[in-house]
């Protein structure tokens, strides 16, 4: 996410969290998740960040300045399509307008200030800034209910790890930001570090969520109602059981 910090580091390091992404997208193709749109967002967002982890660790070879522009436009895509998945954590409609509509602000706002070149360096702070705020304030909120959840409901685990990754690696992504942006700090080292960390954790996190993740029970039952109303005969059904 905020690979526009490090524009240096241990190649080893981000080989290894490289190959750690990897694992998701995996998960993501055998367990057949493509169907959602928010495993699209989902897989976007790893392949930016893979991408941008071997322009990065210079295992593509390019200039710097085709590096700065990658990890800034990765920096900016990131937390839209992030919040782009939480929305498969939302079982109300309400709240799922709510992310629909933030990712089209960010989205909107990101390319307004890529076109504005005269205000990009003091912009591009505050819409990263603003993006990762967003992120960890939804992301807590999809953690506390699915944590409940998935006390109550076994069925839920899959989703508590999935939330859990996002909402540690984005608060670890929202210190990097605020010591790089704020505090002005300088131990990129130890920064990289956590970084690479996080990423892998949210990684690892990702893939044993959606192994682990089930529909709850009667939400096969839900999706075939639906499909069902429409349809003259059911129709008459239900209204003869009204009557």
């Amino acid at each position: 996410m905020n690979d526009v910090i490090f524009m240096n580091g241990g190649p080893g390091f981000r080989t290894l969290t490289t190959v750690i992404l990897f694992l998701p997208l995996l998960a993501i193709v055998y367990k057949r998740k493509l169907w959602h749109y928010s495993f699209i967002a989902a897989v976007f967002c790893l392949t930016l960040t893979i991408f941008s982890s071997l322009f990065t660790s210079g295992r593509i070879k390019t200039s710097d300045d085709i590096i700065y522009i990658i990890n800034i436009l990765n920096s900016l895509v990131q937390p839209p399509l992030i919040l782009m998945f939480l929305i498969y954590f939302s079982e109300n409609e309400q709240m799922r307008k709510s992310l629909r509509l933030t990712v089209i602000i960010l989205l909107v706002t990101g390319i307004l200030i890529l076109i504005r070149k005269d205000i990009q360096d003091a912009a591009i702070p505050v819409i990263i800034g603003l993006g990762l705020l967003l992120v960890d304030i939804f992301s807590i909120y999809f953690f506390i209910q699915k944590i409940k959840e998935s006390v109550t409901a076994k069925t839920e685990t899959g989703k508590a790890f999935m939330v859990s990754g996002i909402v540690f690696s984005y608060f670890c992504y929202s210190f990097i930001f605020i010591a790089t942006y704020f505090f002005r700090s300088n131990n990129h080292e130890d920064l990289f570090v956590l970084y690479e960390i996080s990423t892998a954790i949210l990684a690892l996190l990702i893939f044993a969520g959606i192994l682990l993740n089930k529909n709850k029970p009667g939400l096969k039952e839900k999706t075939d109602d639906k499909k069902t109303a429409g349809i003259p005969e059911w129709e008459g059904f239900a209204a003869s059981h009204r009557s």
